[in-house]
């Protein structure tokens, strides 16, 4: 296979035209992809180093130290709190659903230093190991803030403007985000690299890998360049009939379909129009076109295939599904009477 590679790499027709077009198309979409990927990466760059690395130990002086400079309400740490003494505040976020509860979460309250920082939490015993993100108070804590504020004027102007939920799914969201992005990430790369070398050297690429069992793929790659030059290959639409191939470029590879191969041949209407071709091997392919241009391509095609069959039939395509052997040997007998 070396050396068909070599040859197809040298032999800039049809063939490795439309390979140099996938290999292409892969680059850029593939590349989109893994840029995306690293921006994601970038974005949650913070999360995940707390998320491999966290939590952190945490006391007073770094809740005070972190609470000078809370930012806009991003991650300041994934941290774990040691012997905590919460204190009821009398508060519950309570969510529901069709009007019923599922989760009932109470706030605390925790001293830090001569001032009081917020704690989600399911009861006080929590505060023995506190596990939880470190957070910028949103306005939902300020409300519950404000409503203690009015209960105890004693506490106004003592709560941190931090908090600590000690009830979030933290690395429930980081393993979900490995899961989906890690086996994307290693498909993009899989997919960059390989169009990269397909680039250097046509002859890898799936789209004359396929051709080979047709043949030697230089022979092969030789005979559809060379109809594809005699200027007698038809367009509809975007397929191509040649003398003895059916081609249909996609945006990675290319639907090679050697005529000889076809045994039945009928128009499919749904939303929109195909032009089905079952195959001898049992395979069956189905190419979008517009109704007329299926109309006229499977004319001639008829007119060059006389020992295919033609025409959509229901009880076929349920034989096809079942049997397609049947189909083939019904296609034989008609070429043994031709």
């Amino acid at each position: 296979m070396n050396d068909s590679s070599a040859a197809i790499s040298d032999s800039p027709g049809w063939i490795f035209g439309q390979v140099r077009r996938a290999c292409r198309n892969s680059l850029i979409w593939n590349g989109i992809a893994l840029l995306l990927l690293a921006l994601i990466a970038w974005f949650s760059s913070t999360y995940y180093y707390h998320f491999f690395l966290g939590p952190f130990p945490f006391d007073d002086a770094k809740l005070l130290e972190a609470a000078k400079n809370p930012e806009d309400g991003s991650l300041l740490g994934y941290i774990e709190l040691k012997d905590r003494q919460l204190l009821p505040t009398g508060w519950e976020e309570i969510s529901t659903s069709n009007g019923k509860a599922y989760s009932v979460v109470p706030y605390f309250m925790t001293p830090v230093g001569d001032q009081f920082m917020l704690v989600m939490a399911k009861s006080p015993q929590d505060g023995k190991n506190l596990i939880g993100p470190l957070y910028k108070t949103g306005d939902r804590e300020l409300g519950v803030i404000s409503f203690l504020e009015k209960r105890r004027p004693d506490l106004r102007g003592k709560f941190l403007p931090v908090q600590v939920n000690g009830e979030a799914a933290f690395t429930v969201i980081g393993w979900i985000g490995l899961i989906v992005c890690l086996p994307i990430f290693s498909l993009c790369l899989f997919l960059f690299t390989r169009s990269s070398v397909a680039m250097l050297q046509i002859g890898t690429h799936k789209i004359v890998r396929q051709l080979a069992k047709y043949g030697d793929p230089i022979d092969v790659t030789a005979a559809i360049d060379h109809e594809m030059r005699s200027g007698k290959a038809i367009p509809f639409g975007k397929s191509i009939l040649a003398k003895n191939w059916l081609l249909r470029p996609t945006a990675f590879g290319v639907v090679a379909v050697q005529l000889a191969d076809i045994v039945w041949m009928y128009h499919l209407k749904q939303s929109e129009s195909f032009a089905v071709f079952c195959l001898r091997n049992g395979q069956s392919i189905a190419m979008p076109l517009g109704a007329a241009q299926v109309d006229k391509m499977l004319r001639e095609l008829s007119r060059r295939l006389p020992w295919a069959l033609y025409g959509y039939d229901s009880e076929m395509v349920a034989l096809w599904r079942k049997n397609p052997e049947e189909i083939v040997a019904l296609s034989d007998e008609k070429k043994k009477s031709i």
